[in-house]
């Protein structure tokens, strides 16, 4: 399993000099136990990436984990530190100019904005998000970032606040979705991304929609 696969490299890195190696495999391995919903062992090993990182001052790498550990947190409902790691994040890439980091870092927030009910907040992300998505060299490749400017739309517009038409958002989250997934059969196709959980929001969200399931071909 791809679970082992890191354990075994991160053993092999482990006890070696080569920190940076080792934080590298933990933050991997992180990543992948808080797809498999194993929260508390992700958060434990993210958190040691995080220190080690901070060792070495990498700030690159030390964004990405700030990054996850804010997902991590957002899983396991704690909401102030989930804030600090991704405004941390956020700072970081920043510093780093990375756009593409900058748009997840928010999307991130605003998904937490959303969770907390805070309006101002969600109507300030959205608009922001939305700005650094059509900054992007490749906006309509960023499903998931759509996908959350649907979420923020919808719960404003259900709330009689003024925001952007949320269908939009889903309809190119939806399409890009299935276009990155057009190489498989159609049998297969559903059956590979209904088994991660940000892929399956999109599909159920837009078989509601009535989005035609062969758009991406």
């Amino acid at each position: 399993s791809a679970a082992s696969t890191l354990r075994e490299a991160l053993a092999l890195r482990e006890g070696k000099d080569d920190i940076a190696g080792e934080a590298v495999a933990r933050l991997a391995i992180a990543e992948n136990q808080l797809h498999l919903g194993q929260l508390d062992r992700a958060q434990e090993e993210a958190t040691k990436a995080l220190f080690q990182f901070n060792l070495l001052s990498r700030k690159a790498l030390l964004a990405d984990a700030e990054l996850l550990l804010g997902k991590i947190q957002i899983r396991l409902r704690l909401h102030d530190s989930a804030r600090n790691h991704l405004e941390n994040a956020l700072e970081l890439h920043r510093q780093k100019g990375n756009l593409r980091a900058i748009a997840f870092d928010k999307a991130h927030l605003l998904k937490l904005a959303i969770l907390e009910e805070k309006t101002e907040q969600i109507a300030r992300l959205t608009s922001e998000l939305d700005e650094a998505v059509k900054g992007l060299a490749s906006p309509d490749l960023e499903e998931q970032l759509h996908f959350r400017l649907f979420q923020s739309t919808r719960w404003l517009r259900h709330r009689g606040k003024p925001a952007p038409e949320p269908e939009t958002f889903l309809e190119q989250a939806y399409r890009e979705l299935l276009r990155k997934a057009s190489h498989l059969k159609p049998e297969l196709r559903h059956q590979f991304l209904f088994q991660i959980s940000e892929y399956r929001e999109i599909l159920e969200e837009g078989s509601r929609a009535g989005l035609a399931a062969n758009q991406g071909d």
